[in-house]
């Protein structure tokens, strides 16, 4: 010990030094001791010495928190708690790897994998190789978790028997809050395993209690690697359970969940439904609009369009209506450049529609939005002109 703080002493005295040790929680006990010792003769040295250690970790080593106690009481020692990237910091992170990052892809990284630094530089790595696209991802499609986050959930989800762990995917099915009333009804003839195994849950720090009956993913991507656990054939018929149990839940209520059911129905129609997924959608999406929360607005907006977009056939009427839609409702969230992209797509739909009128207060719009981005289209002569053209003498 004494010939370790020796050399590291004399280190400094050349230069100021940083030491990092990382996953510090899974020291043995000597090491533990000589980190105690060096702490204790270098503290007024040009040193700075980072342990870095996991919380709530089965793998932890004995002595290893009264060590960390130890510490504590020397001189020029600090503890402190990392929590998750906020969704600023998220949205620049993204950026240092992608040239455009729409509002809603940050919004959707950031709730999904709780700030995670590792999570988010894997979503930028998988759109940079055209792996993935960031509409479909800021809608609710998958997120891959990376291989060593994966690990870390697969080493605490260890301990749970096998008939918990399938109720807690269930629960990932409700998302990242549920309630343990709807989570019984969706386990059908499997409740009577519920209270034990949201006990068991909350004992391997998966989840937490917030009111009673109400419960919460500790962390986001416990909820993502459980709901990635469940087949793909299984998770609409899931979805489309909730869906129906909160509708029925809710049928004598002034006010539906309709954030809600409109997840839930997106979800299930995979399996069809897709005219009742458009409605829920549609009217989250007015609820929405109506609270002033118009990122959250234009999301269930594309949701409802990417529905549509699956009709066979499609109804180009509704999904023009849809793209006006969700253009009104980026340009409200100040997400000008994409409000653009969605006015310009209502044109060429309104084109191929073949309807003058619908036409031409879709080019309005467009030239509306456009007018605020600051940026020249050079086919907007030819639009206009065009639109003109196709006009009756008495709507000129």
């Amino acid at each position: 010990y004494d010939a370790v703080t020796r050399m590291l002493l004399s280190s400094a005295e050349r230069q100021p030094q940083v030491l990092l040790f990382d996953n510090v929680h899974l020291a043995d006990h000597s090491s533990m001791q000589l980190l105690e010792y060096v702490a204790r003769q270098i503290s007024t040295s040009a040193s700075l010495v980072i342990l870095a250690h996991r919380t709530g970790d089965d793998s932890a080593t004995s002595g290893f928190r009264q060590s960390l106690n130890n510490l504590s009481r020397i001189a020029g020692c600090q503890e402190m708690f990392l929590t998750g990237l906020d969704e600023a910091e998220v949205g620049e992170l993204l950026r240092t790897v992608l040239d455009s990052v729409p509002a809603s892809l940050i919004h959707a990284v950031h709730e999904r994998g709780d700030g995670n630094p590792l999570f988010t530089c894997q979503v930028a790595a998988d759109l940079r190789r055209h792996k993935a696209s960031s509409s479909a991802l800021s809608i609710g499609a998958p997120f891959a978790i990376p291989d060593s986050l994966d690990g870390v959930i697969t080493a605490r989800l260890g301990n749970i028997d096998d008939d918990g762990l399938q109720i807690l995917r269930i629960a990932s099915v409700l998302g990242r809050d549920f309630d343990s009333v709807l989570l019984a009804q969706l386990c059908g003839g499997a409740a009577h395993l519920v209270p034990a195994a949201l006990d068991t849950g909350i004992d391997a720090g998966i989840l937490g209690a917030l009111t009673p009956g109400q419960y919460r993913f500790e962390h986001a991507l416990f909820r993502e690697s459980l709901y990635g656990q469940i087949s793909t054939a299984q998770r609409p018929r899931l979805h489309r359970a909730a869906a129906e149990c909160i509708e029925e839940r809710f049928a004598s209520a002034l006010e539906l969940p309709k954030s809600a059911l409109a997840f839930h129905w997106f979800e299930a129609t995979r399996g069809g439904y897709l005219s009742k997924a458009v409605q829920r959608c549609r009217e989250a999406a007015e609820a929405a609009n109506a609270k002033r929360a118009f990122g959250e607005a234009a999301i269930e907006t594309e949701r409802a369009l990417a529905i549509a977009s699956m009709a066979n056939p499609q109804d180009p009427s509704l999904q023009l209506s849809l793209l006006q839609a969700l253009c009104d409702t980026q340009y409200s969230a100040g997400q000008q450049g994409l409000a653009s992209q969605s006015a310009v797509k209502a044109v060429q739909l309104a084109k191929h529609l073949g309807q003058p009128t619908q036409l031409a207060e879709a080019v309005l719009r467009w030239q509306f939005v456009r007018s605020h981005t600051g940026v020249a289209h050079e086919a907007a002569v030819a639009i206009h002109e065009e639109t003109l053209d196709a006009l009756p003498d008495s709507l000129e």
